[in-house]
C-alpha cells in the first residue's frame, strides 16, 4: 500500500503565503486602475456633452443663417420687382 505523507513543510507554507500576497496585489492594482478608468470615463463623458452641446449650438445657428439668407432673397426679390426702390 502506498503512504501518503500529510506533513506541511515550510516551503509549501510559503509558497502559499507568496502565492495569496501575489493575488493580493494584483487585486488592489486591477481595483487601483478600475478606479483610474472610471474617471477617466467620466471626464470623456463629460466632453462628450459638452461637444454635444456646441455641435446642437451650430445647428440652431445654421438653421438661423438658412432663415435670414431665405429673408434677405426674398427681400432682394421684392426690392427687384419694385422700380422706386434703390439700393
Amino acid at each position: 500500500m502506498i503512504d501518503i505523507d500529510y506533513t506541511i513543510s515550510l516551503g509549501a507554507i510559503l509558497n502559499t503565503i507568496v502565492i495569496a500576497a501575489g493575488g493580493l496585489m494584483t487585486l488592489g492594482a486591477l481595483r487601483f486602475q478600475l478606479k483610474s478608468l472610471d474617471a477617466r470615463l467620466a471626464d470623456l463623458e463629460g466632453e462628450a456633452k459638452k461637444q454635444t452641446d456646441i455641435l446642437t449650438t451650430l445647428a440652431r445657428q445654421d438653421a438661423r443663417l438658412d432663415g435670414l439668407d431665405t429673408r434677405f432673397n426674398d427681400l432682394i426679390a421684392r426690392l427687384g420687382r419694385n422700380p422706386e426702390c434703390h439700393l
